[in-house]
């Protein structure tokens, strides 16, 4: 299994996939959901580029564009970065000690059958409460040659929205029985006061492309650039969707020690203790 579309010289990555209920006694059964597994492995990916990057000391865009080779994928973050006037410098962002409500921005990429897509977030986050506030999403995609640019920017539009309501809310739970999540209360999704006050799209035509897909390819890095924009304004890494502020404020009382730059500064680079 690869990582697209990092290229680096050692890399070991692990897929497994789980058989359909129907198969088992499980009583949870599941149904349709929009790129069922895309956000999730996009979240992964993309968080640990960003921490890899944290560790190194370098911006997480310049980080991610020095192990690309795809010209596509290079030209999404490009945009993107030139859309939204990206902050060029390591995460997280210093100067905020003491501060209750900071501010940063992250950055993700997503691909799906040949579309490519980069997603910057840029948020607003409270350290007392662990609310996280979406102010600004910027999404640059190429999704081959573009038909119809007013459809396909509110697609990517929706795409932006209900993945934002997925990595921030939307959360399946339950007993040893059966689903508890059975309302808009105990399942809650964004209502038209989280929609971010700005939300811009850059497309990028390739006429000498068959058009690509649409539909979910911008669903995939949003959770991701969120998270790495929480790291980037607060120093605390949350690893777990959805981002709730019970979460957050989890990951900052561990602080930046959760990190991976401090985690290995405590074991050594072989990954043994230092000592």
């Amino acid at each position: 299994m690869r990582c697209p579309p990092y290229e680096f010289a050692n890399l070991h990555a692990v897929a497994h996939v789980v058989p359909s209920f129907y198969d088992t006694t499980s009583p949870l059964r599941s149904t349709h959901l929009r790129d069922p597994e895309g956000p999730a492995t996009s979240f992964a990916v993309e968080s640990f580029i960003d921490e890899v990057a944290a560790a190194a000391g370098v911006d997480p865009i310049e980080f991610r564009l020095k192990y690309i080779d795809e010209p596509r994928a290079k030209a999404v973050l490009t945009a993107v970065a030139e859309k939204a006037g990206w902050d060029r410098r390591p995460s997280p962002k210093q100067g905020s000690a003491g501060v209750d409500v900071v501010s940063g921005r992250g950055v993700a990429l997503g691909t799906r059958n040949g579309t490519y897509v980069g997603t910057i977030a840029e948020v607003e986050v409270s350290r007392r409460t662990g609310v996280v506030r979406v102010k600004r999403l910027v999404c640059s995609h190429d999704c081959g040659l573009i038909v119809n640019p007013e459809a396909l920017k509110r697609t990517i539009e929706a795409n932006l929205i209900q993945s934002l309501s997925r990595g921030m809310k939307e959360e399946v739970t339950f007993d040893r029985s059966n689903v508890t999540s059975r309302d808009w209360i105990t399942y809650p999704v964004v209502r038209a006061s989280d929609v971010p006050p700005r939300v811009e799209i850059v497309l990028l035509n390739r006429p000498d492309l068959p058009p690509g897909g649409a539909g979910e390819p911008a669903s995939r890095p949003t959770a991701a650039a969120i998270a790495n924009a929480i790291f980037d304004a607060s120093g605390a890494r949350v690893r777990q969707a959805p981002l709730t502020p019970a979460r957050v404020k989890a990951a900052l009382t561990k602080g930046r020690s959760s990190s991976l730059s401090s985690w290995l500064g405590e074991r050594g680079p072989s990954g043994d203790p230092s000592g």
